[in-house]
């Protein structure tokens, strides 16, 4: 019994005419039934997936259009160079020394930060600093592996 192959040319023609799919949709332009299949085929495409709706969009690398932020949306879907919003997070704030309010952050992502920004905190991945509300700082503390945490006692 012959094995059924699908082209991935089929997801790069479906998402140069739509810009961005969802799982649904690709798995349908590829005539495919099972995901495993569409991701083994996006993978040799270069593909993104959303950093907004839980990264439920894809597109290609070569269809975004990046700003100098690093951030490309189609139809209020963001997309990141970074990766997730978690990489796109921690990104944003290595790259800025005076750090950022989480207000903001989640202006400049048009994304809800609070709980990856808890969760990077606690993983010594970024410090919140405790002299100004919610303002987090990129972790350059050397004194162990895991960084530290301020006490905001």
């Amino acid at each position: 019994m012959r094995t059924v192959s699908f082209d991935p040319q089929l997801l790069r023609k479906h998402l140069l005419r739509h810009k961005i799919a969802t799982l649904p949709e690709l798995k349908q332009a590829l005539g495919a039934t099972a995901n495993l299949t569409v991701f083994r085929k996006l993978k040799l495409l270069d593909y993104l997936s959303s950093y907004t709706h839980r990264g439920r969009y894809y597109s290609l690398r070569e269809i975004a259009r990046f700003d100098d932020a690093g951030l490309w949306s189609h139809d209020a879907v963001w997309f990141s160079r970074y990766g997730t919003l978690v990489s796109t997070i921690e990104s944003f704030v290595s790259q800025a020394p005076g750090g950022w309010f989480a207000d903001e952050l989640a202006d400049a992502l048009h994304a809800e930060v609070q709980d990856p920004l808890h969760d990077l905190a606690l993983s010594g991945r970024l410090r919140r600093s405790c002299n100004v509300s919610h303002c987090f700082r990129p972790n350059v503390s050397r004194s162990f592996p895991g960084g530290f945490l301020e006490s905001c006692d």
